[in-house]
C-alpha cells in the first residue's frame, strides 16, 4: 500500500513539473491572445526580460530574454510609453500561474511598426 501511495506521488510530482516547466510554444499569431493598451511602465524582470504594464490591466505582459535580443528600454520607453500597442502574447497555462496574470509576449507592434516579434 505505501509503494502505492509513493508511486502514485512520484507520479503526480513528475507530471506537475512537466506541466511546469515546458517552454512556451506559439508558432504563430492564431496561438496567440490579441491585448491593445496603453503602457504606463517597462522594466526589467528576470533573467534580461522587458516587462509592459497596460493601463487598466492587471496581467503582466513580457519578451523572455528582451534584453539579450537587441532591445533597450531606452528605446521602447522612447517609442511607446504612454502610447497605445498591440500585444499578442502566447496562449501558455502552468500551475505556477494559476490565474494567468503573467504573459509572454510573442509579437508587439505601435500602430503599423512592429517593435518585436518571435514568429
Amino acid at each position: 500500500m505505501k509503494r502505492r501511495i509513493l508511486f502514485s506521488i512520484f507520479i503526480l510530482f513528475g507530471l506537475f513539473c512537466v506541466m511546469a516547466l515546458r517552454p512556451v510554444s506559439a508558432s504563430n499569431e492564431a496561438d496567440c491572445n490579441v491585448v491593445k493598451g496603453t503602457v504606463v511602465k517597462i522594466y526589467e524582470g528576470g533573467e534580461n526580460d522587458i516587462v509592459f504594464r497596460l493601463k487598466e490591466d492587471s496581467k503582466i505582459y513580457y519578451i523572455n530574454r528582451g534584453l539579450e535580443k537587441g532591445l533597450t528600454f531606452e528605446g521602447l520607453t522612447e517609442k511607446v510609453m504612454d502610447r497605445e500597442i498591440t500585444i499578442w502574447s502566447a496562449k501558455h497555462w502552468t500551475p505556477l500561474d494559476l490565474k494567468g496574470k503573467v504573459n509572454p509576449i510573442c509579437k508587439v507592434s505601435l500602430k503599423e511598426e512592429i517593435l518585436y516579434s518571435a514568429f
